[in-house]
């Protein structure tokens, strides 16, 4: 479980690899990126809210505004760069959102793949 502690350690390397967001910001998988080759364990993501607990930096609003416009409209695939951080230390990455429906007997989930790499 995260707490204040927790939350403020997180640093743009943290958010390298593959997010499953669900329409409300939702992490349904996070893997790692493949370049991560430090020994540090990565926080588990599932079940947090990317954008309130996870990316909740000085521009993320900008990031979630993004999403949330992929998310309503009819586009597949979106790729931009966006600086994670703070004005002070900001660091710039790639970001890939793919959207896919997963189905699941009579339910139909819509969510987005958001591929994050160092740009």
């Amino acid at each position: 479980m995260f707490d204040a502690n927790t939350i403020s350690c997180l640093t743009p390397q943290n958010f390298i690899g593959v997010f499953e967001l669900d329409s409300t910001g939702m992490i349904c998988y996070y893997g790692a990126g493949n370049n991560d080759k430090s020994a540090v364990a990565k926080p588990n993501f599932v079940r947090r809210n990317f954008f309130e607990e996870i990316a909740a930096f000085e521009n993320g609003g900008d990031f979630q505004r993004r999403f949330k416009c992929f998310f309503s409209d009819s586009f597949t695939t979106d790729n931009f760069n966006l600086c994670f951080g703070s004005c002070h230390q900001n660091e710039e990455f790639r970001v890939k959102l793919v959207r896919v429906c997963e189905r699941d007997y009579n339910r139909n989930v819509n969510l987005v793949i958001v591929d994050i790499r160092k740009a």
